[in-house]
């Protein structure tokens, strides 16, 4: 697993372009605290783990400089929430193509994160992929 994050997000996008791909939308709740960060899903509480990835590396594909890495994301179930926190909404939609997932976060209806999932990373061409997906989307410069 691969995780190909942009370097910048891009000030405008036009996501239209991506709806002849499979595609599926969902929100998300997070709540940060001085206790960690946790999440809401499915009506449950869970606590977020990060395990960074030490050997990430910045790679250039077409115009776009990416951080790739293999980070890794665990949840932990909790009973309470925590004493103090702020909440945030996202919602998500993940475009599918192949082994590659690209994933686009808005927050207050603004862009808040974007990055793609390689399941497989010696999926032929999934450099030429993610470079494809990038070219349709972008409406302006970085």
């Amino acid at each position: 697993m691969l995780y190909y994050y942009p370097t910048q997000i891009p000030v405008s996008i036009d996501k239209s372009k991506l709806n002849t791909l499979k595609n599926h939308t969902y929100t998300t709740t997070l709540l940060y605290s001085s206790e960690g960060m946790f999440q809401i899903r499915k009506g449950k509480l869970y606590s977020v783990h990060f395990e960074d990835d030490n050997d990430s590396k910045t790679v250039k594909l077409g115009d776009v400089n990416y951080i790739v890495d293999k980070s890794n994301i665990k949840w932990s179930s909790v009973d309470k929430l925590p004493y103090d926190f702020i909440r945030k909404d996202t919602n998500v939609t993940c475009y599918e193509k192949d082994s590659l997932k690209f994933y686009i976060e808005e927050t207050e209806n603004k862009i808040s994160h974007m990055y793609f999932f390689v399941k497989d990373p010696n999926f032929y061409g999934i450099n030429n992929d993610i470079i494809e997906f990038m070219r349709k989307i972008l409406k302006a410069s970085f």
